[in-house]
């Protein structure tokens, strides 16, 4: 296999010279913004689209053209020229100067026009790039990120249609699986049917199969149109319709829980690349969820970031299911996680002025760089009081910016940080990019109800978010549900003395700074809650630290920061000497009060 080195980009005196052209395509998934790159038979690597110039064209029509051969995209949107590049030519025998422009891409369907090379499309994150087989193509690329992230649009308007499928609608779905049945004559039977019946109905037999199901009311699946075409399907229901789970060494249940399941995907392969997987999961979980599921659950394949093949990525991939939101619950096999959405988690939580997803979306970036949060110390007392062992997992709860997690994952296995907050998440991810932390992974989930399987921790963590928890008994409960016997819980928090006035009035004082807040209990409150949780309490801390009236003030509303104020003008001595206030006005400070707890699930 040719290797490409620095002789390419010198240039000897005896070569000619031609013109070339060639696109760097973008456009969005989500929020993702996404780069298309060609694969040719035979080569492993990747490339932009690019070529020579035929007589007659200027530079810009040129590039379109070698655009619509080797990467099969048209109608693109011309956002300018991106750079020059200079090498010489795979045969050595030209010095190419390629002039490269910048496109936006609304249609990803792709057909490739060139007849005497198989290329194909594949869309990758514009910060996760593949090896690529010309070096300066990678370079235009690094070198240019922030301009092509900047240049690119806010989204694509493009937007796909999902629905049940029905009898009406069948010829839609046999038109889109064609006459190989999708794969193979499967029909998407597989997970329904014992092996024999469905070999035995590779086919015709495996599409009656299924056309019954949906000829009898049942919704075996969901269709993405791209306006009047079929362009993708998922196939989903309860667990219990798909026997071959339960029968699967690496895939059979891990609880009794209500479970649907998510267990295929087939995308038209013009389409691939081009989010139809994404928003059918996303329109899986809501018709989950309308039909009464408490989880949703996937069975995805973990590429560990290397490209598979669609016809090993039918189950999904690991990363898409990641980034809507599904936490893995299981892994049997080093490349074959469970996946689980908590379907309860968005109606769970309170709603109204005191709703923490809205306190906290709109504090996120605070937390993530706020010192009390990711104090280095305080951060580093934690990981030496759990002691953790490098075989362990780690589920952090309420992880906020992700700061304990990513404290912890240096060494234990993996964490699982879970928050009911996507700004937080969001902000928790962008930090775990920045550190490198490989083995993290984040979900949206609501304290009270953890999508885990019972016994799967090693370690639960919860730092600074319990006294939001409408329900502790309800965290606790299935804290020590998701815990191995003789595994850890470990929770920091804010707390108050056992005096019923200064418990009144940190509580009122807590609850104007933050309406979210709920309770911060006093330790004899923690530690009879965590007997009654079937925890032994190993170890019970609680610190005081003299802090300024800001510190409730700030990020209070107008109105609650004047009654904080005002509450503090009030203060008798004795309520003064309470708590330990000194100083007046703005320059006051006073006592708050601080938790931690190491307890052993019996």
């Amino acid at each position: 296999m040719t290797r490409i080195d620095g002789s390419w980009y010198e240039r000897p005196p005896d070569v000619g010279e031609r013109t070339g052209a060639g696109g760097v395509v973008i456009r969005r998934d989500g929020d993702r913004l996404l780069v298309g790159l060609v694969q040719e038979d035979g080569f492993p690597e990747y490339i932009l689209p690019k070529g020579r110039l035929e007589p007659g064209e200027d530079i810009e029509t040129a590039a379109r053209r070698e655009i619509a051969e080797e990467a099969g995209l048209t109608g693109l949107r011309l956002l300018g020229k991106l750079g020059v590049r200079e090498r010489l030519d795979f045969r050595r025998r030209q010095w190419v100067t390629t002039h490269y422009f910048l496109y936006w891409c609304d249609d990803p369907a792709s057909a490739p026009t060139d007849v005497e090379h198989e290329y194909r499309l594949h869309w990758f994150p514009l910060d996760e790039l593949p090896a690529m087989f010309w070096p300066e193509q990678w370079e235009l690329l690094e070198s240019n990120r922030d301009r092509i992230a900047s240049t690119a649009p806010p989204g694509s308007m493009r937007k796909w249609r999902v629905e049940p499928i029905t009898v009406e609608l069948w010829p839609d779905l046999v038109e889109l699986f064609g006459p190989r049945g999708a794969s193979g004559g499967c029909w998407c039977m597989w997970w329904r049917l014992p092996n024999a019946d469905f070999v035995r109905g590779k086919g015709d037999g495996n599409r009656n199969a299924l056309e019954s199901l949906v000829r009898a009311g049942t919704v075996p699946g969901l269709l993405a149109y791209h306006g009047e075409r079929a362009v993708g399907w998922c196939s989903l229901g309860p667990r219990e319709e798909f026997p071959r789970l339960a029968r699967s060494r690496i895939l059979k249940p891990v609880d009794d829980a209500p479970v649907w399941s998510v267990v295929c995907f087939f995308v038209d392969r013009h389409y691939r690349g081009g989010g139809v997987t994404s928003t059918l999961l996303e329109s899986a979980k809501e018709y989950a969820r309308r039909q009464g599921a408490s989880f949703l659950e996937g069975y995805p394949v973990d590429a560990g970031g290397r490209h598979v093949v669609p016809a090993f990525a039918y189950t999904g991939l690991a990363s898409t299911f990641a980034k809507a939101g599904f936490v893995e619950v299981a892994r049997r096999s080093p490349t074959r996680p469970i996946m689980r959405y908590d379907l309860t988690a968005k109606g769970e939580a309170e709603t109204g002025p005191a709703d923490p997803r809205r306190v906290f979306g709109e504090r996120a970036a605070y937390y993530t760089t706020s010192p009390v949060h990711r104090d280095g110390q305080a951060l580093a007392d934690l990981v030496a009081m759990a002691q953790p062992r490098t075989d362990w997992t780690v589920l952090d709860v309420a992880t906020g910016s992700g700061h304990t997690a990513l404290a912890f994952a240096p060494y234990v296995r993996r964490v699982l940080a879970l928050d009911l907050t996507p700004q937080m998440l969001g902000e928790a991810r962008a930090l775990s990019a920045e550190a490198g932390a490989a083995n993290v992974a984040f979900g949206l989930a609501d304290a009270h109800r953890l999508p885990l399987a019972s016994g799967s921790a090693d370690l639960v963590t919860c730092r600074r978010a319990a006294h939001h928890f409408r329900d502790l008994t309800a965290f606790l409960s299935e804290a020590h549900r998701v815990l191995r016997p003789g595994s850890l819980l470990l929770v920091e928090d804010r707390s108050v003395l056992e005096d019923p006035w200064v418990d009144r009035i940190m509580n009122q004082l807590d609850r104007l700074h933050d309406p979210s807040h709920v309770r911060e209990y006093r330790p004899s409150e923690w530690r009879t809650a965590l007997e009654h949780a079937g925890f032994t309490v190993l170890r019970l801390e609680l610190r005081e630290r003299l802090r300024p009236l800001s510190s409730l003030t700030d990020n209070a509303s107008p109105a609650a920061a004047s009654e904080i104020r005002a509450i503090f003008a009030r203060l008798s001595e004795e309520e003064r000497s309470a708590l330990s206030a000194v100083g007046s006005g703005e320059s006051s400070r006073s006592n708050h009060w601080y938790i931690t707890v190491l307890a052993e699930r019996a």
